[in-house]
């Protein structure tokens, strides 16, 4: 049963709220389950006390996942700041935030001559989300995997 440091492995499908699917797991995903932050709270809670074999959809709004779309984080850059070669929309570069200097991931969403567009936002956030789950297995974590806060894949520790 899923509960406080068990590692779940399940396989998953996300659609936004019109039925569109987002994401689909091409194999066993897996996570450390107990308040660890390595799902979406509003998920892992709806998950506690099933067990391997059960399916369950789960909704998920945006305030229970991935947060509200953040404007301020989308900021519009001139082209010259970006080295010469190819920058493309879609790709993650890394650049200062501007309230604190701190180095932040953005996403390239829009490139022309002159400007680049870039979105701080998790690519879900604003969005309301139906997560199908399937639970393949549920297991015991190791005392490494509750060190590490992230539980570990066939084999032993990977990042």
């Amino acid at each position: 049963m899923i509960k406080k440091n068990t590692v779940v492995t399940f396989n998953y499908e996300v659609m936004d709220d019109s039925g569109t699917l987002l994401e689909k797991s091409s194999a066993p995903a897996l996570y450390l389950h107990g308040g660890y932050g390595n799902v979406p709270q509003h998920l892992e809670q709806s998950l506690e006390g099933h067990e391997a074999g059960e399916q369950l959809q789960v909704r998920v709004e945006p305030g229970q996942g991935f947060g509200e779309r953040d404007e301020t984080l989308v900021r519009h850059e001139l082209r010259s700041k970006f080295p010469e070669g190819k920058l493309e929309v879609g790709m993650r570069v890394e650049a200062q935030r501007e309230d604190n200097n701190e180095p932040m991931t953005f996403t390239v969403t829009a490139v022309s001559d002159f400007g680049v567009t870039l979105d701080a936002n998790h690519p879900l956030a604003g969005k309301t989300l139906l997560f199908n789950i399937e639970i393949v297995e549920v297991r015991p974590a190791t005392a490494d995997e509750i060190t590490h806060g992230h539980a570990h894949g066939a084999g032993g520790h990977h990042h």
